[in-house]
């Protein structure tokens, strides 16, 4: 076995199932966004979607500015977006401390803590 096994979380998954969900929404193959994204290897979007690849922050973006979508859009579950209030019940944090229990990188987790906050507080402010 070439590459290290690791153990995947549901953040992995939803990357996975979200990254090929808005690929195919393009109508694109893999090999066609790794090239209009400008990567070299054109595996590298399969790597991705059936996680041989880990994600990085910085393909999280990247992918995102593509799709124009915020980069939460890849972990978010499911097909039908529903609003990111449901993910925590009083407070952003406890879906923080959610994320800090997988195996994310800690820059990837701040990003996404920001993005979630920013949400709450929009949707916070919107049901006032």
């Amino acid at each position: 076995m070439g590459q290290r096994e690791r153990k995947k979380s549901i953040l992995d998954r939803r990357f996975q199932e979200n990254l090929r969900r808005l690929r195919k929404a393009s109508n694109m193959k893999q090999s066609e966004l790794a090239e209009k994204i400008g990567w070299q290897n054109s595996n590298f979007v399969s790597q991705l979607e059936t996680g041989i690849r880990g994600f990085r922050p910085e393909t999280v973006q990247r992918l995102a500015d593509f799709f124009q979508v915020d980069p939460a859009e890849f972990f978010l579950p499911g097909k039908k977006r529903k609003p990111l209030r449901i993910l925590f019940d009083d407070s952003p944090e406890e879906f923080i401390e959610t994320l800090r229990g997988s195996n994310l990188c800690d820059t990837l987790i701040e990003k996404l803590r920001e993005v979630v906050v920013t949400q709450y507080e929009n949707n916070k402010r919107a049901t006032e």
